[in-house]
Order: structure tokens, then C-alpha cells, then sequence
């Protein structure tokens, strides 16, 4: 089981202890995290914007979902944001049993989901795409945010500043 500080915004640590994100979207991920398991995320929450600076929750990684690159992918498939039109309908259906909506006929004409894919994070640009979806349980905020050196390396020295995108990590 990896434990993995990772670094986030603060808009989107709120969303995810709100419960309206339930996915994290990465560009990369540590080894650890495809090789199936339980594993623990702590989130650093970036001081940009008004953010605590320190390490504010935890959530287990339920599931990693790699998703295919338009590069990747066969001619004549259709592609959105990095996800076929099929995983992306998917997404969708998912979302709107959440919030208990029914579907409209196409994922891309409703507002409200569009405005969903805003709030976590997941753009419009075909530049900004995301490999791989981290699907996000238990999650818990803590009462008292921790510092980043409260956390070591695998190796045992002490963090000292917060990743970049992900490291692995033990709690000290």
C-alpha cells in the first residue's frame, strides 16, 4: 500500500470534502498507484489562492482509470479531453446519479455538467488532458492541518517542501 502526498488547489480540495469531486484527474501518477491495491493520498493544499499551505486530508484510491490519448488512439475513434466519447458518456451517466438529475440526451449539451467539468478540474482545451482518473474514497479533512514536515520520504528524510505533483511518503 503507497502512501502519496499530492500537491492541489485549494478550490478543488474544497470540492472534494464537499463531496461534488469524487475523481482526481493527473497528467502522471507514481508507479505504485497502477499497480492495483489500496493506497492513501494526502493532500497539500497550494497556498495559491488564499490555501492553507499545509496538508490538509486524506482519501483512499478506490480505482485508477487510464485514459487513452487522442495520439493513441485509432483514426476515426472520436476523442474529447482525453477520453473516448464512450468513457466520457460514462462519466456523465455516473455524475448525473450522483446528483440524482436524469440524463440529458447527450453529455456535451448539458450546462450543468459542463459546468461540473469546471469545477474539477477538467477543461474544454484538447491541449490540457489528463492519463489516468483516481477515483477518491473515505475521504477525511483534518480538524488541524499538518505541516509538510510531518511527512518523510521513503528513504526517512524529512519533506521539506510540498511536490511538485505527487512523491510517495511516509507519515512521521
Amino acid at each position: 500500500m503507497a502512501k502519496i502526498l499530492l500537491s492541489i488547489y485549494p478550490e478543488y480540495t474544497k470540492a472534494i470534502f464537499s463531496g461534488m469531486k469524487t475523481e482526481e484527474f493527473r497528467r502522471k501518477v507514481v508507479n505504485e498507484l497502477l499497480e492495483g491495491g489500496s493506497h492513501t493520498l494526502y493532500f497539500y493544499e497550494t497556498k495559491k489562492n488564499g490555501g492553507a499551505g499545509k496538508i490538509v486530508g486524506q482519501a483512499y484510491v478506490k480505482e485508477v482509470l487510464v485514459t487513452l490519448q487522442a495520439a493513441y488512439m485509432p483514426s476515426g475513434l472520436p476523442q474529447l479531453d482525453g477520453l473516448s466519447v464512450e468513457k466520457m458518456q460514462q462519466m456523465y451517466l455516473c455524475w448525473c446519479r450522483q446528483k440524482e438529475k436524469a440524463p440529458a440526451r447527450w453529455w456535451y449539451s448539458d450546462s450543468d455538467f459542463s459546468a461540473y467539468r469546471k469545477l474539477i478540474g477538467w477543461t474544454g482545451d484538447p491541449k490540457h488532458y489528463y492519463n489516468y482518473v483516481l477515483k477518491l474514497e473515505n475521504v477525511q479533512k483534518y480538524d488541524t492541518p499538518l505541516d509538510v514536515s510531518c511527512f518523510t520520504y521513503e528513504s526517512g528524510k524529512t519533506i521539506t517542501r510540498p511536490p511538485q505533483n505527487m512523491c510517495k511518503c511516509l507519515p512521521a
